[in-house]
């Protein structure tokens, strides 16, 4: 066969794996019977793409995520663990993902860019919708009742429809949290195309602002945070910590937070939400983190068994949840998986130009996924769990070229 045309097969192969993946990240919270086909999907993709390579590199991230699931199994036979089937749900779902890893660390075709590509055209659609949302609700629920189950469909419209704290723009998912990850997706591409697109700079900072909008629209204030946070820490980064950008961003930040805060609905309702005067501050999650606490000095060895939940829900914490549900050595085989691959990340965004895009892209979702999981379920929200996989993948493939280019 002619090289250019095995070329394009494997593209297509590419292309085909990165829109399964993103189908999943966008439908596996609004209809369980498409994740469970998804799921099954990818999982048969990648035995067919890792069976073809008959290898697999072996690396410290796969290791130190296969010693967290040992650690997890060891956990469901704790004899407090009252939730089973989440736990193997919950495994299941992490070796999928690892699959997937290990599928594009196996790839010897470039492929990092088309996962960038893919990326942003999928997060485009929802930044659009939750625009069109905003001035014509009618047709986004006409178009969410063609694919969410039907149980969800009213569920998703009272999340716009309802004026309570909790109330926000989701776009084409039901939930608001989902839509503003997402968005921080969106922004984060943003980052990736004003570095290494320096030319269209005005273009891409305006889809960040639109996106940043967008972002306080789900009224989402861990994820608000979280997105700025590691926007501007890695912007800022880049720019060596230039003293011009520094006072730039604070006096437009301070402009922007001023007038959302002080003009606009939403901005009061952050406002409240931030409030602890009016209990709605942690949302009642503190009386979870007691719960888990208690259960972590109940079993501090083994926990009481992963994802099984506090009062039936996850904790809203995810440092707290995994050392309820796994023990100390749960928790310090998470904490080391999850900090080493930022330490590396941020090693290799500071001393490398090759690939700073990748790496400045990889670090800012990589800062939304810690953030977040102070008050949030980013470790046991399965779409948030495998854009974590794709990220630190590209990340790896990153790495090796470099080390390959030496």
């Amino acid at each position: 066969m002619d090289k250019t045309v095995q070329e394009k097969n494997v593209n297509k192969k590419i292309i085909v794996f990165f829109v399964l993946q993103c189908l999943y990240i966008f439908l596996s919270t609004v209809n369980i019977y498409l994740n469970f086909l998804l799921l099954v999907m990818i999982f048969l993709y990648n035995i067919m793409l890792v069976y073809k390579k008959r290898t697999i590199k072996k690396d410290a991230f796969l290791f130190y995520w296969l010693l967290f699931v040992a650690i997890s199994c060891i956990s469901l036979f704790s004899p407090y663990n009252k939730n089973i089937i989440n736990g193997i749900s919950f495994i299941c779902c992490s070796m999928v993902f690892l699959l997937t890893y290990v599928v594009l660390t196996l790839e010897k075709n470039d492929w990092i860019s088309k996962l960038i590509k893919t990326l942003y055209v999928f997060t485009l659609i929802f930044a659009f919708a939750t625009l069109v949302q905003i001035f014509f609700p009618s047709i986004i629920d006409s178009i969410k009742n063609i694919y969410i189950q039907s149980d969800k469909v009213d569920l998703s419209r009272s999340f716009i429809e309802r004026d309570t704290l909790y109330s926000g723009y989701n776009g084409l998912v039901v939930q608001t949290g989902t839509n503003a990850f997402l968005l921080c997706i969106f922004i984060g591409l943003g980052l990736f195309y004003l570095i290494s697109k320096p030319n269209s700079k005005i273009k891409y900072m305006a889809l960040i602002a639109l996106g940043l909008i967008l972002l306080i629209l789900t009224s989402k204030r861990t994820l608000l945070l979280a997105g700025v946070f590691a926007f501007v820490t890695v912007f800022l980064l880049y720019k060596r910590f230039n003293i011009k950008y520094l006072i730039a961003i604070i006096v437009l930040g301070s402009i922007f937070v001023f007038i959302v805060f002080n003009f606009t609905n939403i901005g009061n309702k952050i406002i409240q939400k931030f409030n602890m005067s009016d209990g709605h501050a942690l949302s009642g999650r503190e009386i979870l983190y007691k719960k888990m606490f208690v259960n972590f000095k109940k079993s501090p060895v083994v926990g009481v068994g992963i994802d099984s939940k506090v009062d039936g829900q996850d904790g809203h914490n995810i440092y707290l949840q995994v050392a309820s549900e796994t023990g100390i050595a749960g928790i310090l085989i998470m904490l080391i998986f999850l900090f080493r691959n930022l330490i590396i990340t941020y090693k290799y965004f500071m001393k490398q130009e090759k690939y700073k895009e990748y790496f400045a892209f990889s670090l800012y979702i990589q800062l939304v996924f810690l953030i977040w999981g102070i008050t949030g379920n980013p470790l046991y929200d399965q779409f948030v769990l495998l854009t974590y996989f794709l990220i630190i993948a590209l990340t790896t493939k990153c790495i090796e070229k470099i080390k390959l280019e030496e």
